[in-house]
This record gives C-alpha cells, sequence and structure tokens, in this order.
C-alpha cells in the first residue's frame, strides 16, 4: 500500500499539470481571438504565403469551400496537411500561384452569394 506522502505527491503533480495544461489553452484562446478580431486581418488579399484554413479564418468561409476551390483529395492517412501554403500547393499543380489564388477567389465569392 503506498504511503501517504507518495499519493500526495502524484495528487500535487497531476493537479499542477492540470493547471498547466489549462492555462495553455486559455493563453492560445486568448492570443487567437485578439488576432481575429483586429479588422485588419479580416478580408485579407489571398497571397502566395497563406494556408487555406487562414485564408478560411480572414473571410469567414467554412473550410470546406478552400477544400472544394483547391481541389484537395482526402488522404487514405487522414486528413490533408494544414501547414501547406498556396504557393505550395500550386507548385504541387504545376500551375501559377495567381491561378490558384484566382480560384480561391471566385470559390468565396460564389460562397458569400449564396448566403
Amino acid at each position: 500500500m503506498p504511503n501517504l506522502r507518495t499519493r500526495s505527491f502524484w495528487l500535487k503533480a497531476a493537479f499542477v499539470g492540470a493547471v498547466a495544461v489549462t492555462l495553455f489553452f486559455a493563453v492560445r484562446l486568448v492570443a487567437f481571438s485578439i488576432f481575429w478580431a483586429d479588422p485588419a486581418h479580416r478580408d485579407q488579399t489571398v497571397e502566395g504565403w497563406m494556408t487555406p484554413g487562414y485564408v478560411a479564418h480572414s473571410w469567414h468561409v467554412p473550410h470546406e469551400v478552400m477544400i472544394d476551390a483547391l481541389a484537395i483529395a482526402p488522404s487514405p492517412d487522414g486528413p490533408p496537411s494544414k501547414r501547406k501554403t498556396i504557393e505550395d500547393l500550386a507548385k504541387l499543380r504545376g500551375i501559377p500561384v495567381a491561378q490558384l489564388i484566382a480560384q480561391i477567389d471566385a470559390a468565396i465569392a460564389i460562397h458569400r452569394a449564396k448566403q
């Protein structure tokens, strides 16, 4: 039977760990909220360095709109990589970045026209 000190140590360690994880996610939430509340980050002109997720957040469109616009096929290993930039995706397809950006802009316009 474990003694009281050992059990107390592990309970305190678990509590400190839970508090640390909670603080980490609280700070992320606040930082994310402040970043996206800034009007400068809304409806930004689409550029090659952006990821599809960033564009979806900036333009307030569902991620599915971006996936359809970029014709990203589902991977058998799971969801597609979220860290690929628009420039990376254009290189993979062998098309100019401007052409891919035009497809994204058209998809966003169509989505907004439906609303």
